[in-house]
């Protein structure tokens, strides 16, 4: 009897494990990023006084001006899904989350499509809040009518094409 009640509470615990890494797992989603992905740099606004994004491997910084540096948001940034279409420009899938910045934004989930030009000077996003990460939840266009749509052109000034610049603002 007791051999059976140590195996019953073995067993339990085991599921319980499983479980618990299995809803952990499908929570987050999986990476698929390289590297040096192309996406990665720093990226301006294409409109005065529009954002900067700074990407990197796991996070998306924002700037909220070019005119004034002040950092407005930090992202963690998973690559979920990548390709590149018949004109060479690439894709991506990204889910994100807002770590740093205001208030009303803390813990935010977003879901993104963009598209890194062939030359890499250009990106477009597309990026919708969701309340739970799901694959079926990315937008599944471009829409430049959007509210939820932006144009950044690959910083000049960076030294190298996809290199990120990190100055004061971003300690």
């Amino acid at each position: 009897m007791k051999a059976r009640f140590t195996f019953l509470v073995a067993a339990a615990v085991l599921v319980g494990a499983l479980a618990t890494t299995l809803v952990a797992a499908c929570s987050a989603p999986a990476s698929q990023a390289r590297p040096n992905e192309e996406i990665y740099g720093s990226w301006l606004g294409e409109r005065p006084g529009q954002d900067r994004l700074v990407i990197a491997a796991g996070e998306i910084k924002q700037i909220a001006s070019t005119d004034d540096p002040q950092l407005f948001n930090t992202c963690t940034q998973v690559i979920t899904a990548r390709w590149t279409d018949s004109e060479g420009s690439l894709w991506y899938k990204a889910a994100s989350t807002v770590i740093r910045g205001p208030a009303r934004l803390m813990g935010s989930k977003w879901q993104s499509l963009s598209r890194v030009s062939k030359s890499a000077a250009s990106l477009e996003i597309m990026s919708i809040p969701v309340r739970d990460f799901d694959p079926k939840s990315y937008p599944e266009k471009l829409d430049p009518e959007s509210e939820y749509y932006a144009v950044y052109q690959r910083d000049s000034r960076a030294a190298f094409p996809h290199a990120v610049l990190y100055g004061d603002a971003w300690k």
